[in-house]
């Protein structure tokens, strides 16, 4: 499966990027659930059909997403992750999790950040207030998924070459 970068998934961190830290794999069906919802929303964000935030929780906007993809391809409308709509989205739990590694780009996307918002009207683009807003915006995460990937790791003390999971 394509994804639009290459990255450890599982939660935005450990979801979309190759860190100087390596996800501790998750064994069991917590962790096959958690990857199925991911590949779920990452499918139908890859092809347009927008799940919201990638979080892995599979919320209302998944299921709208879900129905609306049913509807395009003439699928029984159910809003679920049915065999068929799995098949038809091409989804694979087996390879949502990649591994990304920090860039400088990213070090450079953090900040300036004016308090007011006539300050912020003058600047050609707002930065990020964190190194972990950069990465999830990046992987359109959220930074909790980042988070539960990456057990034990604080995204916003990585530097450039940390290799680390997302989706």
């Amino acid at each position: 499966m394509l994804f639009h970068r290459t990255l450890v998934v599982a939660t935005t961190l450990a979801v979309t990027s190759l860190l100087a830290y390596a996800a501790s794999p998750v064994v069991g069906e917590s962790e096959a659930a958690l990857r199925r919802q991911l590949a779920w929303q990452v499918a139908l964000d890859h092809i347009g059909f927008s799940p919201g935030l990638i979080d892995g929780r599979g919320g209302a906007k998944t299921v709208l997403a879900t129905q609306e993809f049913q509807r395009v391809r003439g699928l029984p409308i159910t809003g679920k992750l049915d065999s068929a709509t799995a098949a038809a989205l091409q989804i694979d739990p087996d390879n949502v999790i990649g591994r990304y590694t920090i860039i400088q780009a990213d070090l450079d996307a953090i900040g300036p950040l004016p308090k007011t918002w006539i300050e912020r009207s003058k600047l050609s683009q707002l930065g990020h207030e964190a190194l972990e807003n950069v990465i999830a915006e990046k992987f359109h995460c959220s930074t909790g998924l980042l988070a539960a990937l990456n057990p034990g790791k604080t995204v916003n003390r990585m530097r450039v070459a940390t290799r680390w999971s997302c989706r």
